[in-house]
């Protein structure tokens, strides 16, 4: 099983990780810049009909104007692509942590780091996680140890109790004091409710 805590190597294969965000972000951004090939055509047009109305011959002006149309639409596929591209900086590291996210939710790993390549976007994110894990991870150890320190206490007791070297009110008044030692840990390092 592979480690979603390692990073993978960057590959065109992979290029669609979030295919329909990538996809929606590719397309705005080609939609915008059709925009701009669109205005660009229509005012090569307006000059064409310019240059028309004083004497250059048609067949030139059509095989300008068709050059250009086909130039626009190379244009934007290249302009498609290349914003796939780009939404994959930003895409893949939110593939990455998601995965690497679910990973530690089902298995619980507080030993967790979690990384992404050197050049990916999000490095403050990952950077906030870890420290969130790390946070999770110092507060269970140290709920453990006071957990473990109060059940020690509790062996005492029963120790005591079955020496019966206190008197029994002794010992139900220290049985208390410890349990609620215990029910009170979870609401000192966590907030679940």
């Amino acid at each position: 099983m592979e480690n979603p805590a390692q990073p993978c190597k960057r590959s065109w294969k992979n290029l669609l990780i979030k295919r329909e965000f990538q996809i929606k972000v590719a397309l705005l951004i080609t939609l915008a810049l059709l925009t701009l090939v669109v205005v660009f055509l229509f005012q090569t047009f307006m000059s064409l009909n310019y240059i028309l109305q004083y004497g250059i011959s048609v067949d030139t002006a059509s095989r300008t104007r068709l050059f250009q149309m086909v130039f626009g639409l190379v244009y934007a596929f290249f302009i498609f692509l290349f914003s796939i591209y780009l939404s994959h900086k930003i895409a893949g590291p939110l593939y990455r942590l998601e995965k690497d996210v679910k990973a530690l939710a089902q298995d619980g790993d507080l030993t967790r780091v979690f990384r992404l390549r050197k050049r990916d976007e999000m490095q403050e994110m990952v950077e906030a996680l870890n420290v969130l894990v790390n946070g999770f991870r110092e507060k269970l150890v140290e709920s453990s140890r006071v957990r473990e320190h109060e059940l020690e206490n509790i062996r005492e007791v029963a120790q005591e109790i079955a020496e019966g070297s206190k008197e029994k009110e002794q010992r139900l008044r220290r049985l208390e004091e410890i349990t609620e030692r215990l029910r009170k840990i979870d609401e000192t390092y966590f907030r679940i409710q």
